[in-house]
């Protein structure tokens, strides 16, 4: 089996934001919001489930 590594990313398919503000709101569909507190270490797997 042959392996291909590439160190340049894939071009991307939309410009990108200049902003976080703005890639929010362009991506508000997938952005998940988190409105409790939660602890750093529980981040991960609370956005694994998310999906």
């Amino acid at each position: 089996m042959a392996l291909s590594i590439s160190h340049r990313p894939p071009p991307p398919t939309k410009p990108l934001d200049p902003s976080l503000r703005g890639y929010l709101a362009t991506n508000a569909d997938i952005v998940t919001r988190v409105t409790k507190p939660v602890h750093m270490a529980d981040i991960g797997a609370l956005s694994a489930q998310s999906w």
